[in-house]
């Protein structure tokens, strides 16, 4: 028994902290896990892997039967010799050890009810487990560990008392079974943890994996998808937002692809910045180390009444150059900013010309709102090397330093016990942090929404006014902001819990380790300067060390908000250039849809069997009811969509076989709806063509009648048109677009309902442009205004994708057909609102009805009434 009172005086703190705070730690995590599992869902996609019950109850028996043998040998031993705990140490101890087993049986029994009522509830459980399990083990083999080691060092192991004999070999047999369970568990060789019916079947939704085959790094598995409240234009492609691209490994492929994009490879001169900055990384890992060896000779220096001016100086000096203000780290600061601005522009470029390849399937269904806010956050994707590279490598090399000092200059128990608190930190941070990942996630989600429907409003200012939805809009966004705000409050609740758990691991280290040298420095093994040295080291690893987790927490982030980023840059480019496309070119266009079949979705073809001919030079007009797919056509001709049948071809060539600039450098287009960009009229009409002169510009303004409206302006073409052109009438803005084909003089011109927002007299305005403009080009018009395209060659009227009638406008008259009835109706619409067609079409004796064909001037009969100058001229007639 002396032999057991002296080695407990050489460490009573070591023995007596780690007795007591075994029990604390391990109750603490069963009251977390219990508010865990009280406070979570039910899992609403069950397909995870459970542990078999039967494995983890015969583990978790075995474990509270060591703690009850050693209990019992105690207090048999205790009641068989109480002379000796007599010893107010040996009692001490003893007394420890009785708390610790008790405590820590208590911490199992919860426990187990925790996990009872957590598969009754069909929740998940599998990573508390594992925590627990991974804890438990390392505490009690650390126990262990400073326990058979003190007990060497002051005594010959073959005469201890019998009873310290029991107590290793239980302790022993304790870490072996957490241990057999912690392997068990985290390799997840047991397949099934499941809950069972009255009939012995598993309950529904409980055999499948808990974690995808790779398991993701900073994200949950499958089920934590982004949940919305709102409908998102997200989700038809929900099988990419459940894809594992927040996996370490998906996540780090990609980055290898965008390898040219995050590091300069064609600078040498970044290049030797990036590894000058990496060489003083390593400078201050050094001067880390030295930085607490120095202030300890400072000391020794004052112990031994030396003079410590020369360690003194040396250390003011290491402190100048240490720390995220010390010279090193300014220098590498400024030594990094063009790296990343470098990184930042490119990453910025990159984004922005894959957008612009994307194709139109893609643009209809986005968000603007939402694509801002994916880029906005995509700048996490430099944040994370840069964190990788300045945070992570210098925190793990610093700790890595310090475990090795402290095992060769204070041995190994103390090396044990900082890196068991290290390890416990980072397990809890990450446990922690993976559990919040989800929380995280709906937050970006919520956030997303808020800001889309934020940015919609703006976008469509007009139309809140117009149905003064001022209120609705209000609301929308305050219910937006709630859902946001709800999940907010649950992202930062859960960070104070984690700072907390934190904290208690940090300050259980310091604990610990200061008794170990502590002890040594009251028995002479060590002085008061390795004391020094210990805490300033300590002090050093505690930043780092307390940084780590918020490292952890920016990586994650980092990832969970790079994710959609990733998925925008993993989004397929539908239309692509072939390897041997050609830039073809031509002033004499003859396009030719031949048998072409197009459908954007499963539900219907939008063009069926559709052939037709746009001869060089000449016009063809494409009308019919809303929905037909005229302005497919167009989209087709464009190439913003490949056909799914037959081809469409410009002089024999297939415009799958083109480039699609050189394509598109072919055709001009006027739309119903002209989108000006919130610049100047002079670069609005530049984009026509960007190497325009002055006076080439004025000359296309005039030609579009446009020349003397701009004078007007106060700041003439420098005056800005505002969002979409919100400042010009739609005249003026369609005005702009005719000037701006004009200077992009293509050869093929499309007019997709340009004038049917138009008042008449704008309209009869923009048609003379529109007629000037189109001579001499192949064009083909759009149009619900059937007096706008009565001039054309040729006039096809379309219906479910097809051509189903074709001609002149006099032909398509006398067919008496569904064009005939659509004139019809337009006619004498025009005549009840008062317009300048008189209601002849009935009356007329000469041409029995529909056929008549009225002259566009007096609107009589020219075949017989007309006695305007331009009767008998076909062309003037309409």
């Amino acid at each position: 028994m002396a032999v057991i009172a002296i080695g407990l005086r050489a460490a009573p703190q070591v023995i007596l902290i780690t007795r007591y705070t075994i029990p604390i730690l391990l109750n603490a995590l069963v009251l977390f896990g219990l508010a865990r599992v009280y406070i979570s869902p039910p899992d609403p996609q069950p397909s995870r892997k459970r542990y078999r019950r039967v494995w983890l109850f015969v583990i978790t028996q075995s474990v509270l039967f060591t703690y009850f043998a050693d209990l019992l040998a105690s207090f048999l031993h205790f009641f068989i010799f109480k002379s000796v705990y007599r010893n107010p140490v040996i009692y001490e101890h003893w007394l420890a050890l009785v708390v610790h087993c008790i405590g820590a049986s208590a911490a199992y029994a919860f426990g187990s009810l925790a996990i009872a009522y957590a598969v009754q509830k069909n929740k998940n459980i599998c990573s508390y487990v594992q925590s627990f399990y991974i804890i438990s083990v390392i505490l009690e083999l650390s126990l262990l560990i400073t326990w058979i080691d003190y007990l060497k060092f002051y005594s010959d192991t073959k005469h201890l008392p019998a009873i310290e004999y029991a107590h290793i070999a239980i302790q022993s047999l304790r870490v072996i079974c957490l241990a057999i369970g912690s392997a068990l568990l985290v390799c997840g060789v047991t397949t099934t943890f499941v809950r069972y019916d009255s009939h012995g079947n598993a309950a529904p939704g409980e055999n499948s994996p808990l974690l995808n085959d790779s398991i993701q790094y900073g994200a949950t598995s499958e089920d934590t998808t982004d949940t919305t409240d709102t409908t998102s234009d997200d989700d038809t492609h929900d099988a990419k937002d459940k894809s594992p691209s927040a996996g370490m490994g998906a996540f780090m492929k990609r980055m290898y692809q965008l390898g040219d994009v995050l590091w300069p490879r064609g600078s040498p001169r970044l290049q030797t910045l990036a590894f000058f900055c990496l060489l003083l990384l390593l400078v201050g890992r050094y001067i880390n180390l030295l930085v607490p060896i120095q202030l300890g000779k400072v000391v020794e220096d004052l112990s031994s009444y030396s003079s410590p001016w020369k360690h003194l100086f040396i250390y003011i000096a290491l402190r100048f150059f240490q720390g995220s203000g010390g010279l090193l780290q300014v220098v590498q600061n400024i030594a990094w900013i063009p790296i990343t601005q470098w990184t930042d522009r490119n990453m910025s470029t990159h984004c922005f010309t894959h957008l612009l390849n994307l194709s139109l399937a893609f643009h209809t269904h986005r968000k603007t709102g939402e694509i801002l806010r994916i880029l906005d956050k995509g700048q996490a994707l430099n944040n994370f090397f840069q964190m990788l590279l300045f945070s992570i490598f210098p925190t793990v090399a610093d700790i890595c330093v310090a475990l090795g000092y402290f095992y060769f200059k204070f041995g190994g128990v103390l090396s044990l016990i900082i890196a068991s608190v290290m390890f416990l930190y980072g397990y809890i941070s990450v446990l922690i942090t993976r559990w919040r990942t989800a929380q995280r996630r709906d937050y970006v989600a919520k956030d997303n929404i808020t800001r889309a429907i934020y940015t919609d409003a703006l976008l469509n200012y007009d139309t809140i006014k117009y149905f003064t939805a001022e209120a609705h809009e209000i609301s929308r966004y305050t219910t937006a902001f709630k859902n946001f705000q709800a999940v907010e409050k649950k992202v930062i609740a859960s960070l104070y819990l984690l700072n907390m758990a934190q904290n208690v691991i940090i300050v259980s280290g310091i604990a610990a380790g200061t008794a170990v040298v502590c002890a040594g420095v009251a028995q002479g093994r060590s002085d008061a300067a390795e004391l020094i040295v210990f805490l300033t080291f300590l002090q050093q690893l505690y930043v780092p060390l307390n940084n780590l987790g918020m490292i952890y927490r920016s990586i994650n982030t980092s990832l969970v908000d790079s994710e959609k980023l990733m998925q925008l840059l993993s989004e397929h480019t539908d239309i692509n250039d072939k390897p041997n496309a050609v830039a073809f070119h031509t002033r004499q266009p003859l396009i030719k849809f031949d048998r072409v079949g197009f459908r954007y979705d499963s539900s219907g073809y939008a063009l069926d069997n559709l052939s037709f001919k746009v001869p060089t030079g000449q016009t063809v007009a494409l009308v019919g009811e809303s929905g037909s797919g005229k302005s497919t056509i167009l989209r087709l001709l464009y190439r913003f969509y490949d056909v799914d049948a037959g081809s469409i071809t410009i002089n024999g060539v297939d415009l799958r076989d083109m480039q699609q600039h050189a394509l598109r450098r072919l055709i001009a287009i006027i739309p119903q709806d002209c989108a000006l960009f919130n610049e100047s009229i002079a670069f609005n009409l530049k984009y026509g063509k960007d190497d325009a002169t002055d006076a080439e510009i004025v000359s296309a303004a005039k030609a579009a009648q446009m020349h003397e409206r701009i004078l007007s302006f106060q700041d003439g073409y420098d005056t800005r048109v505002g969002e979409r052109g919100v400042r010009l009438s739609g005249g003026e803005k369609q005005r702009i677009a005719i000037a701006r084909a004009l200077l992009k003089d293509a050869p093929i011109l499309c007019l997709d309902e340009a004038t049917s927002a138009l008042d008449t007299n704008t309209e009869r305005e923009i048609q003379a442009a529109f007629n000037e403009l189109s001579q001499g080009r192949t064009t083909i018009i759009i149009a619900h205004r059937l007096s706008t395209i009565a001039k054309s060659d040729l006039i096809l009227f379309v219906q479910d994708g097809r051509v189903v009638e074709s001609g002149s406008h006099s032909h398509l008259l006398s067919l008496n057909g569904m064009f005939a009835a659509m004139w019809k109706k337009q006619v004498e619409g025009e005549t009840e609102d008062g317009d300048h067609l008189p209601k002849l079409l009935n009356d007329c004796s000469y041409c029995s009805g529909v056929t008549c064909s009225r002259c566009s001037n007096c609107g009589k009969c020219t075949s017989k009434k007309c006695t305007c100058a331009k009767k008998g001229n076909e062309d003037d007639h309409s």
